[in-house]
């Protein structure tokens, strides 16, 4: 009777998991599909599942710049701004995010609580309420249309999660094991370097792949804030694939798979990490 309720529950959660799967991967799926169309089909009713003839002429219109009405290799440029921007992003987070873990960890002092909630409560702030401000700041100190202004909001947005994720994996490490390193000689930094940076990895690379993540997709910061295409970074480059015409979906598709790829590829080779990095800076020691 027990056996039959586990493999009754087994079944049903099988069951769920699939819908889900199907649910995730069904726009992906389509996304793909569509970048082999042309633009006729795409809006044939009804609706086709697969391309009748298959093409890369998407591909290469939006790679190449082929028949765009701007500069070649200009969409390529863009995803370029795109990685450079995410990636200084996740480093300066991650040295930014590991400073103050360590502080909030391991370190006594004024509203040391009040601080840190603070970074909860950021959580909650809607994101539009700060569009005003970060555009006037942001214009105040010339920052405005530089990839550098870019990289201050995007750190700032992406700190208190990095801070949250980081500060609870170093509450877990035995104080023990520090303060041994510092009866050896060791100063607090270099404690840091060689005991706990090396025991909270895990939840580090997680801080690192959030922030990546946040700042490569963000779309509406980016379009306030830029004016040049050439320093668009490419959720704002897919924009020139909608004309006076209408959207060109076949395209925007294309453009949309050729950032996916090597981003999946990027999130699967620290996926191990950012797992185990997520469940260890869930719990407090």
């Amino acid at each position: 009777m027990k056996l039959g309720r586990m493999i009754h529950s087994k079944v049903i959660f099988g069951i769920i998991a699939i819908v889900i799967f199907i649910f995730i991967m069904f726009p992906i799926v389509w996304l793909v599909i569509t970048s082999f169309k042309s633009n006729d089909e795409i809006y044939l009713r009804p609706a086709l599942w697969f391309s009748k003839n298959p093409s890369v002429k998407a591909y290469k219109s939006v790679l190449l710049g082929t028949g765009l009405g701007h500069e070649k290799g200009l969409f390529l440029r863009q995803i370029g701004n795109s990685f450079i921007v995410s990636s200084i992003t996740a480093l300066i987070t991650i040295f930014l995010a590991t400073l103050a873990a360590y502080a909030f960890g391991r370190l006594k002092f004024p509203f040391r609580i009040p601080l840190f909630i603070s970074f909860v409560v950021a959580q909650l702030i809607p994101g539009p309420l700060v569009f005003v401000p970060i555009f006037s700041i942001m214009k105040t100190f010339g920052f405005r249309d530089h990839l550098f202004g870019l990289i201050i909001v995007y750190v700032a947005a992406s700190l208190p999660i990095a801070i949250l994720i980081s500060t609870g994996c170093i509450r877990q490490i035995p104080a023990e094991i520090e303060e041994a390193a510092l009866v050896d000689g060791c100063t607090r930094f270099s404690a840091l370097l060689r005991v706990i940076l090396p025991l909270s990895k895990m939840p580090i690379i997680t801080a690192g792949v959030f922030s990546f993540l946040i700042s490569f997709s963000e779309y509406p910061i980016a379009l306030i804030l830029m004016d040049t295409p050439t320093k668009y970074t490419f959720p704002l480059g897919l924009g020139f694939f909608v004309t006076e015409f209408g959207p060109r979906w076949s395209d925007i598709s294309a453009g949309a798979t050729a950032v996916m790829i090597p981003v999946i590829v990027i999130f699967l080779l620290v996926q191990k990490h950012f797992v185990k990095g997520l469940l260890a800076g869930s719990i407090k020691g």
